[in-house]
């Protein structure tokens, strides 16, 4: 699964990111699973996948998606479509959201104030919120 952001505060996520990931490293060595994380480097050879249109970082969890045969966490638009046209499972943080909240992981106050939050963001747009609250609803 990959997750990507980009815009202003790609720079600041990117730091907290690699904080995240040692951390999280730490923390699996310490209870002896290192092994659940595993690194790759991934070559892209699918034509569209060295479109201008995506991010270095999104063309490479596109191609290991479709290596590994895996769903795929993704939100920009680009890098969805051309996902999706590679027949790769696709979904956004708005549809772990109700994933959750279906799973009962999380309650329906929780997922509307997520989901909420999201909106106000602008990382969905009115059209999708609504859509989401009557799925929640």
């Amino acid at each position: 699964m990959a997750l990507l952001l980009f815009g202003n505060c790609m720079t600041s996520f990117l730091c907290l990111l690699m904080f995240c990931l040692k951390l999280l490293k730490a923390t699996f060595r310490h209870y002896d699973i290192a092994d659940l994380i595993e690194e790759r480097s991934v070559p892209i050879v699918h034509p569209a996948l060295h479109s201008s249109l995506l991010h270095p970082g999104e063309s490479e969890a596109i191609q290991l998606a479709q290596q590994l045969n895996l769903p795929l966490l993704i939100e920009e638009t680009a890098g969805r479509t051309v996902a999706q046209s590679l027949g790769i499972h696709i979904s956004g943080i708005a549809g772990q959201i109700i994933k959750a909240f279906r799973l009962g992981l999380i309650t329906r106050n929780d997922a509307l104030t997520m989901l909420a939050e999201l909106l106000h963001a602008g990382r969905i747009n009115r059209k999708i919120y609504n859509a989401l609250m009557v799925v929640i609803a």
